[in-house]
């Protein structure tokens, strides 16, 4: 919308889906959606009309917009999405990466390893057949990426997790940050997911998400997801980043040798 009195109410409703369950937010201009969010944000009257509690749930939403800039399309050579990734600084991984930038995703979307290749279920794409585009990410991001080298790879039994290297220069002002700490198991903690589902524009999973249980290296949560989310960064109710979303399913065992 372009009337600003009805944008405000459409980012205050989007924000106080934060706390409700059963759907997911589509974001077609992040730019404009940041731009908003930061006005309402700064604005010390709309502050007071929310009251405390209402604009901290208000805020933590801006503060999931910014982290949207650095997650990826991946598309092979022909423009069909393979899944989703995220850039991290390269010293939170290793310091022999500092001052460069990671891109991470799946091993099952993203691998040379032969046995991943061949995979009769779905089989991942090598590096040299693949486009990255950040569709959301600052100016200097604009156009796609390839990938230059993998650095790091665990197959889809494993990890699931494929690290790599981009073929030109990333210029990201506020990148992903890292959460210190895994939340409390025993309390009912949010987890929100950023991906592009069926290679939709830019999602955000924010309802029914619910972290279940974590036993390293896994993390078990509940969250609407769909084909296209894999790779998408996984964050706490901070938006720090706790997991790489791989998969699901209602079969899937118990973390810590629960029954069930």
């Amino acid at each position: 919308t372009k009337n600003p009195d009805e944008a405000k109410i459409v980012h205050l409703l989007r924000s106080s889906l934060l706390e409700e369950e059963g759907g997911r937010v589509d974001i077609d201009d992040l730019d404009k959606e940041i731009e908003t969010a930061r006005d309402l944000v700064e604005n010390k009257n709309f502050e007071a009309l929310l009251g405390s509690e209402r604009f901290t749930t208000f805020k933590n939403y801006h503060n999931g917009l910014e982290r949207a800039r650095g997650v990826a399309k991946i598309e092979d050579r022909s423009g069909n999405v393979l899944g989703t990734g995220f850039l991290l600084p390269g010293e939170n991984v290793h310091p022999h990466y500092e001052g460069s930038w990671l891109l991470f995703t799946n091993a099952h979307v993203v691998s040379e390893e032969q046995a991943e290749l061949e995979d009769p279920r779905k089989p991942s794409v090598r590096p040299e057949d693949v486009r990255i585009i950040f569709e959301e990410g600052d100016e200097e991001m604009e156009g796609e990426y390839e990938i230059d080298e993998i650095v790091f790879s665990s197959g889809r039994y494993l990890l699931d997790c494929t690290v790599v290297t981009l073929n030109r220069e990333v210029s990201m002002r506020k990148p992903i940050k890292l959460a210190q700490r895994l939340p409390l198991k025993d309390a009912k903690h949010r987890v929100f997911v950023i991906g592009h589902p069926r290679g939709r524009k830019l999602s955000f999973s924010l309802y029914d998400n619910l972290l279940l249980d974590h036993e390293a290296p896994h993390l078990h949560y509940r969250a609407p997801t769909e084909e296209g989310s894999s790779g998408s960064p996984v964050f706490n109710e901070d938006w720090d980043l706790i997991a790489l979303h791989h998969a699901g399913g209602q079969v899937m065992r118990k973390l810590n040798g629960k029954s069930g």
